[in-house]
């Protein structure tokens, strides 16, 4: 949460543990992530945290509700950055951050006090010889593979914004491929497949597309969303549905195979963050509530199609 604290939610009982002060004072959520036997979190003034998974799963009887307690992290380590990091993920033993003017770092969870493992070099400047922002809002890991999917702006010269694969593997830490996509930032990143050949991206705008790195100059779109897109996951049994939330306030159910929205959900307040339980059952439309979309949508596109207007006279 965003006041440092974190609680367990058991998906049988459908309730909330009692929450967990966490981070100190002063520090927000930039990423959590879970191990077999651990919590990992990172904060926004770049430090990582481990808490052992246990501690949350310990039952006090004698534990007052009214007090919220509070969980020392096992270990922790400050990684060097020079702004605020905005996103962290972990994959198996590792964790990855990055954020504004905070270069992507990777380090190892099992070994964190000595720090940054893997780190990306700054790109080469655009074609006028202007800096490229150091800016990820995204990052994506798949399972199978090493390397490290991420969104970045882009040069300000065109002011497209992009796609970025990194593999630590390499020599080079500069991306090993870079495939730049609209004029506002990607805020979410999706890894559809374990491989890490499929990628969806949504904007600040809305607009979501699936691209395939094996063949960059395509990509399928997918309309209905508009605002700002916060969050989005996949199905975990089914590989071709997922769904994405944002500022609209609407939970949105794609199927990528057919290209085509499943399903919308107004849910009142814009949401940050979106996770599809084992099992969940994915339902179409009724004809009325296809109705309703369809007139949101148009009303939504009347908007996007207005021009700015960039001064009034009087």
């Amino acid at each position: 949460m965003k006041n440092g604290e974190a609680k367990v939610f058991e998906t049988e009982k459908a309730e909330f543990s009692a929450p967990k002060k966490l981070l100190e004072v002063g520090q927000e959520w930039a990423g959590l992530g879970i191990l077999d036997d651990a919590i990992v979190g990172a904060t926004d003034n770049a430090v990582v945290k481990v808490w052992e998974r246990k501690e949350f799963e310990k039952l006090d009887e004698n534990e007052d509700f009214e007090g919220i307690s509070k969980i020392t992290p096992k270990t922790e380590q400050n990684i060097k950055s020079a702004g605020k990091v905005r996103a962290g993920k972990v994959r198996r033993k590792t964790m990855v951050i990055g954020g504004e003017s905070t270069q992507l770092q990777m380090v190892d969870l099992e070994n964190l006090d000595k720090g940054v493992v893997w780190s990306a070099k700054n790109v080469r400047p655009d074609k006028l010889q202007l800096h490229i922002p150091i800016n990820f809002p995204a990052i994506a890991l798949p399972e199978k593979t090493e390397t490290i999917a991420c969104t970045s702006y882009g040069s300000l010269t065109n002011q497209a914004h992009e796609l970025r694969i990194y593999d630590p593997r390499q020599v080079q830490r500069r991306p090993v491929k870079r495939i730049e996509w609209e004029t506002y930032p990607i805020t979410s990143l999706l890894s559809m497949d374990d491989d890490g050949q499929k990628y969806v991206v949504g904007t600040a705008r809305g607009k979501i597309a699936l691209f395939d790195i094996r063949y960059e100059k395509k990509f399928l779109s997918f309309k209905g969303a508009a605002g700002s897109i916060r969050s989005m996951a996949q199905h975990p049994d089914k590989e071709n549905i997922f769904c994405a939330v944002g500022l609209d306030r609407f939970l949105h159910v794609y199927d990528a195979k057919i290209r085509k929205k499943l399903h919308k959900v107004y849910l009142k307040s814009p949401l940050n963050r979106v996770l599809i339980e084992k099992g969940a059952k994915i339902e179409k439309d009724t004809e009325e509530e296809k109705e309703e979309e369809q007139e949101i949508e148009a009303k939504v596109e009347t908007w996007n199609e207005m021009e700015n207007l960039e001064s009034v006279e009087d």
